[in-house]
């Protein structure tokens, strides 16, 4: 793989090849009412899925993404914007990543901009009415709510499996 791809290449071809499988197997994902095909699931959710995995992975004490997080333009839907800061290797972020898409993506396949509402919470931001943020707390750096609070029941199930418990 290029060095041109780093690590934020990699996790879009990742999210893009998880997607893709779920699409194969007969699931489906939508946004604003629409289809979408895999490449747009991982554009769409992957800087919402690497505040999540970045949450869980530090609050499993294993440092997280290497990422940093604000609210900014559109990225390309939502206003997430995920900047690499320090280098972690592909094989210490995919696994997170990986465990996001299989129990919160897949949980909000039908609303994708449910998982953007996720994300804003563990960023510290308060949702308005569904479409309005303000902002409810220190936004750097992270403060990480219990997963368990942030996830879905079956997320939840996922995590703590993942968890070993």
């Amino acid at each position: 793989m290029a060095a041109s791809e780093g690590l934020d290449g990699q996790l879009i071809v990742l999210m893009t090849g998880l997607a893709d499988q779920k699409i194969k197997d007969g699931s489906e994902f939508y946004y604003d009412g629409g289809a979408l095909y895999a490449t747009d699931v991982a554009e769409i959710s992957l800087p919402c899925a690497l505040v999540l995995a970045d949450a869980l992975s530090r609050r499993l004490g294993m440092g997280g993404s290497g990422h940093e997080f604000e609210i900014g333009p559109p990225n390309p839907v939502f206003p997430v914007c995920a900047t690499q800061v320090q280098a972690r290797p592909f094989l210490e972020v995919a696994p997170f990543v990986t465990e996001i898409f299989e129990s919160v993506v897949m949980d909000v396949r039908h609303d994708l901009s449910r998982i953007y509402a996720f994300a804003a919470r563990q960023l510290g931001l308060a949702l308005e009415d569904d479409a309005q943020l303000t902002p409810a707390g220190r936004r750097t750096p992270l403060e990480f709510a219990p997963l368990g609070q942030l996830l879905t029941p079956s997320a939840r199930t996922a995590t703590a499996d993942l968890l070993g418990g």
